[in-house]
Order: C-alpha cells, then structure tokens, then sequence
C-alpha cells in the first residue's frame, strides 16, 4: 500500500509540473506558423489592429483539418472556441473550434479568457491575411496540405 501511495504522488506532482495547456504536436507547428509571419514589428495592437494567431478546427467531409492564420481584426465573437493560449515562447492564439475536433490537442480548455481586448469591431483591411496553413489531422498528427496565399503583401 505504501509504494502505491508514492507512485501516485509521483505521478500526482508530475501531473501538477507539467502545466503545458496545448500537446507539441499542434505548438510546434504554431510556433513555426508564428515565426514565419511574426507580428509586424513584434508589437501587438498596432494603429489599433488586434493582431492574433487563430487555429480553426473544422470538418470536411470526413476528414478533420486545421487552418492557421495571423488576424489583424482580432477573433470573431460569434464563433465557439477556446480561451487565449500563451506562454513565453507561443504568441496570443486563439482556437475556434464548435465541435470539439481539437480534444486531442488541448491538453486545458481555456474558457474564461478576456476576450474583449482581442475584439476589433472596425473591421480589418482586406489586404492583411498573410497565407493560411491548412493541415489535416491524422490521429495525433498534422500534414500540411495546402499554403494559401491569398494576397502578395500582408503587413
């Protein structure tokens, strides 16, 4: 009975430890996402733009994909989706999602984040949308599929 107790506060401190919200699989290829299309000068809410990383999990067909984009209008209110995810490495990112297809990437669900900072109500400029990454979920992996470069200039 003894060793079992310390197994389970072994596991019960490694657990608590262990703080990480989202799984590597899905903050790698955020950070490289964020580092290939950095804020414009590293600053966030620029000439009063609310500049944010969005993951959008979504169905096609059978297949689950993600889209990874850099919005200058912050997040969209209306949708369903997750709280604001950062740390010292990941820049502010927020993840839509109505039908709960990140489960297997979100380690904490994020559900009472301020969002109201992260909301621009005037609008953006169409112009802004550097490429949109779209992967499509295998499992626990990702494979990207398409870059979509919408415009030549986004900053």
């Amino acid at each position: 009975m003894k060793k079992l107790l310390i197994i389970l506060l072994f596991y019960f401190l490694y657990n608590c430890s262990n703080n990480e919200q989202l799984t590597d699989n899905i903050k790698t290829v955020l950070l490289n996402y964020q580092k290939a299309y950095p804020y414009p000068n590293e600053i966030n809410n620029i000439n009063g733009k609310s500049y944010i990383y969005t993951a959008t999990f979504f169905k096609n067909k059978d297949d689950t994909l993600v889209s990874l984009y850099r919005s200058t209008y912050g997040i969209m209110p209306e949708l369903k989706g997750y709280g604001i995810y950062k740390d010292t490495d990941l820049k502010e990112t927020f993840i839509y999602d109505e039908n709960n297809l990140s489960k297997k990437f979100i380690k904490i669900k994020i559900h009472n984040t301020d969002k109201k900072k992260y909301i621009d109500l005037k609008g953006s400029f169409d112009e802004s949308f550097p490429p949109i990454h779209t992967y499509l979920v295998r499992n626990k992996e990702l494979y990207l599929i398409k870059i979509d470069t919408i415009w030549k200039h986004w900053q």
